[in-house]
């Protein structure tokens, strides 16, 4: 890609702002950006697409240990192995053993499995054979041995398998064994009944928690799937029709479990409402199998945690003060542990309430109060837990009382803690204090702290190492500001980060990310004719630093910010035009022209200049359209894009809910045009 390396921005721009003054000059700035830009579209041969862009969007992951010892339901990522091939060794849901007593209750390991397991797959295709009515029908003399371990422990393979189908395979397996006992099948060499038990259903409930559509953990149905089986267990045993299918604590956990993983809106509640009914019937029976204990308390913790839901931290916070209830009035194995009070300063830090950060903080300061009173090392405050109150403060800005957070970390610290030994993410959720920030001083602050944590690093603290979003997130406080010469120190910054690269540190290597970042500050770069020169300047440099290395590709970001960069410091004239143009033109060719392309070409173009680029040979004032070729967009890679989407297909009979909904085809919307009256 030779366009933008045969340009000098430079000159161009200083040219450009005298346009107006020196016709002769506007003419000699047109010909060298239409020659320049154009020629390297038209005329390359030997440049290719670029390929799929890098992912923009950082998602923040806050990854709470949801789990404690034993047996568990939840979603989150957990390997279970086997010491031996013995099924002896193996507890089943309930914790209990269970031994086998032939290959088929060979246990399949139960790990996360990259590919799908033949050994597994094989197994369960010749059991739902063998056990098949036809089968069964002409079996005289079997010489197998099937029993209902056999079946559990499929069914307990398949859903910890992570496999597209493992949820369907589950539900399968279940369904012949309500079949082989509905006929009362005899089955195999020993003349078993199969019966389906607790297990076996807990078992499939177990597999609607984990269950993955698409690669995404929990989908639409499942947490309906999972209750319904709970209550038809409830039906089965009330009846007297299996009176082995009686739900105990591990039942309703995992359907509250199913509950909390699913996307669906409402879904925080009925996971409240088992919990509820779990306790209840405790109270009504009072038998350990339905004790409620902290795996139970941590399900509907989270279910609230991760909702997202308006009052979903005061719900989970109701929770955790349940959960201090039942423990102080004798339940032991309700004993609140730091991952439920880290799950609620979780859901306060994600809140929208404009308190949720205090909110937050006061619960780290409980368990503050519960360490320093009763000495309980379950409810000690980790680093984890400060990074969420840091994070609370970061989001909403307020970057004072987020560096507060973190100087307190260092004094307990420097005191002896070192569980709350401050890390990277701790420093770099307050630069996003400060980059979020609109108080005087903020982008200052935010360089001053990246070099402390440079200066640690060289002492020798590797847990505050500066990464790649260090130095961006400084490089974005000061694209906010309202500071002259903000291009240059975001230049600045860059090469910094780019010298400790080149000379050996690879944990610094340039992504299109940092380089969009720099470019964001050129396009809001303020000051004269020199200082929007400069930007310009640095803006071309960036995108040439991009296309020669091996950081990336430029993606829908770095064109819609060039673009930005052009509407800012060059003035409105045919030489904009013309790289406007070429820069589109790019950003087609190379199937980049995502929702910002669009929305900044839209604002800085004429009605005749955007019908010449989008090929329209007619146009409403304002009115950006959206059916454009798909090879245009085909490298776009964004959370909403203005382009025709296709949602995912449902798999196992369950639909995923999209993250963002798809927007249908040929849709428009308008967005004001600054330039719309310029003939």
């Amino acid at each position: 890609m030779k366009s933008l390396e045969k340009l000098n921005l430079n000159t161009n721009v200083n040219a450009g702002y005298q346009m107006c003054m020196k016709v002769s000059l506007f003419f000699s700035i047109t010909l060298i950006w239409n020659v320049a830009f154009v020629s390297a579209y038209y005329g390359s041969t030997t440049s290719t697409s670029s390929s799929a862009s890098t992912a923009m969007t950082s998602r923040f992951t806050n990854n709470l240990d949801t789990t404690l010892s034993g047996p568990t339901f939840t979603s989150t990522s957990r390997k279970r192995t086997s010491k031996s091939t013995s099924m002896s060794n193996t507890p089943n849901e309930d914790g209990t053993n269970t031994d086998s007593d032939d290959s088929f209750t060979t246990p399949i390991k139960k790990t996360r499995w990259k590919k799908a397991n033949p050994e597994l797959r094989k197994k369960t295709e010749r059991i739902l054979r063998l056990t098949s009515p036809d089968y069964l029908a002409n079996d005289i003399n079997p010489s197998y041995s099937v029993n209902r371990q056999t079946f559990n422990n499929l069914i307990d393979g398949w859903s910890f398998s992570n496999e597209p189908d493992g949820v369907t395979m589950a539900e399968n397996l279940l369904a012949r064994m309500e079949e082989l006992h509905e006929t009362k099948a005899v089955v195999g060499i020993h003349g078993d009944v199969i019966t389906p038990d607790v297990r076996s259903y807990t078992k499939v409930i177990g597999a609607y928690a984990r269950g993955k559509v698409n690669g995404v953990t929990g989908a639409t149905g499942y947490g309906h799937k999972a209750e319904s089986l709970l209550h038809k267990m409830t039906e089965l045993h009330a009846s007297g029709v299996n009176t082995a299918a009686k739900p105990n604590l591990y039942t309703y956990t995992g359907a509250i479990e199913s509950w909390a993983s699913s996307f669906e809106e409402g879904s925080a509640h009925r996971a409240e409402e088992l919990w509820k009914d779990l306790e209840r019937k405790y109270e009504e029976e009072q038998t350990v199998d339905l004790k409620p204990n902290v795996r139970a308390y941590n399900a509907v913790i989270n279910a609230w945690a991760k909702s997202g839901e308006a009052g979903s931290a005061q719900r989970a916070e109701y929770c955790l003060l349940k959960m201090q209830e039942s423990y102080r009035n004798g339940n032991v194995d309700a004993k609140p542990h730091r991952i439920n009070f880290n799950a609620v300063i979780h859901a306060w830090a994600n809140s929208r309430e404009p308190d949720g950060p205090e909110r937050s903080e006061a619960i780290l300061a409980r368990m503050e109060e519960l360490y320093r009173t009763e000495r309980d090392e379950d409810v000690k405050p980790n680093v984890q837990s400060y990074n969420s109150v840091v994070d609370a403060y970061a989001k909403s800005g307020k970057a004072d009382a987020a560096q507060t957070v973190l100087e307190h970390m260092n004094e307990l610290h420097t005191a002896g803690n070192g569980d709350v030994k401050p890390n990277a993410r701790s420093f770099n959720s307050v630069l996003n204090a400060y980059a979020r920030s609109k108080e005087d001083g903020s982008p200052q602050k935010a360089q001053e702290l990246l070099q402390e944590m440079e200066r640690l690093y060289q002492a020798g603290n590797v847990d505050v190492q500066p990464d790649v979003h260090s130095f961006c997130t400084v490089i974005n406080a000061y694209a906010k500001s309202p500071l002259l010469g903000k291009a240059e120190t975001a230049n600045e910054i860059f090469h910094h980060m780019l010298s400790q690269y080149n000379a050996g540190n690879k944990h610094l290597k340039p992504n299109v990310i940092i380089i969009n970042s720099v470019m964001n500050a050129c396009a809001y770069s303020i000051g004269d004719e020199m200082h929007r020169s400069r930007a310009m300047k640095i803006a071309s440099e960036m995108f040439k630093e991009l296309e020669r290395s091996n950081y990336g590709s430029p993606d829908q970001v770095t064109y819609g910010t060039f673009l930005k960069v052009c509407a800012h410091q060059v003035p409105v004239g045919d030489a904009r035009d013309a790289i406007t143009e070429v820069v589109f033109k790019k950003a087609c060719k190379d199937g980049q022209v995502g929702d910002m392309v669009m929305r900044q070409l839209r604002s800085m173009t004429t009605d005749r200049l955007y019908m010449k680029l989008v090929k329209k040979k007619k146009v409403e004032s304002k009115k950006i359209y959206v059916d454009l070729p798909e090879h245009w967009y085909v490298n776009v890679r964004e959370r909403r894009r203005l382009h025709p989407q296709t949602p995912k297909k449902a798999v196992d009979g369950v639909d995923v809910v999209e993250s963002v909904k798809p927007p249908k085809r040929n849709y428009s919307f308008y967005k004001g045009n600054p330039d719309a009256k310029r003939s």
